[in-house]
């Protein structure tokens, strides 16, 4: 539901509370929105003509003929085995997931030993894609790394997380990208006019006084010299 935007805003929170110390939901939550954009990034086809009789007669040839039933409620005697195949192809894609599952679950198991205040020594960094502030919008990898200056440092009047806007040049105030440390995370907030890359998730703040791109939670900060 969080994923699918199907969770209210207080629910949204403590999932992202969550996010900052599990580094097992992370990466599912990578891999679901990776393939919520391959499905919307595939192109709809409709078929030239119904395939169904066809698919009906292929199943009808291959069923032996004494084990054919006889249903009196009037609902085709092949329907329980087109759901048998459905099925199966259900319970394959079922173990393919949890192999994934287990696979990921070993590869991106947070140390036991951290904490809040030092998550980021956990990061693999290289997972994180780097969008440029302008083309976030265009991104479609759900962990970003992006560098910029930071500017109007406040604290968020409705949730009481730290706010910084991302901007290229400190002199104009767009285009911008909205930066939120939320409350587990012990990160300090990085001082005014400073160059940052910060590292987060992606996302689009869809809110009638929104409409904005962010990296919510921001996971890690680095201060850049120039």
């Amino acid at each position: 539901m969080y994923a699918d935007g199907e969770i209210s805003r207080q629910g949204a929170a403590r999932i992202e509370d969550h996010l900052v110390d599990c580094g097992n939901c992370r990466a599912i939550l990578l891999r679901l929105r990776a393939g919520q954009r391959f499905a919307r990034e595939i192109p709809r086809r409709r078929a030239a003509f119904d395939q169904w009789p066809t698919i009906e007669g292929m199943i009808a040839a291959e069923e032996p003929s004494e084990v054919q039933p006889t249903i009196s409620s009037g609902v085709p005697w092949w329907r329980p085995a087109r759901v048998s195949v459905i099925g199966g192809v259900l319970a394959l894609a079922s173990l393919s997931l949890f192999i994934l599952t287990v696979i990921v679950n070993r590869q991106s198991r947070p140390d036991s030993s951290g904490s809040a205040g030092t998550l980021a020594t956990n990061l693999d960094l290289n997972d994180f894609h780097a969008v440029s502030i302008p083309d976030i919008g265009r991104s479609t990898e759900p962990h970003v790394v992006a560098e910029g200056y930071v500017s109007d440092v406040r604290i968020d009047d409705e949730d009481g997380d730290l706010v910084f806007k991302l901007v290229d040049d400190v002199k104009r105030p767009a285009p911008f990208i909205i930066c939120e440390i939320i409350s587990p995370l012990k990160i300090a907030p990085p001082p005014v006019g400073s160059r940052v890359r910060v590292y987060g998730v992606s996302r689009y703040d869809g809110k009638a006084d929104h409409q904005w791109y962010e990296v919510h939670p921001v996971l890690d900060i680095e201060m850049v010299r120039r």
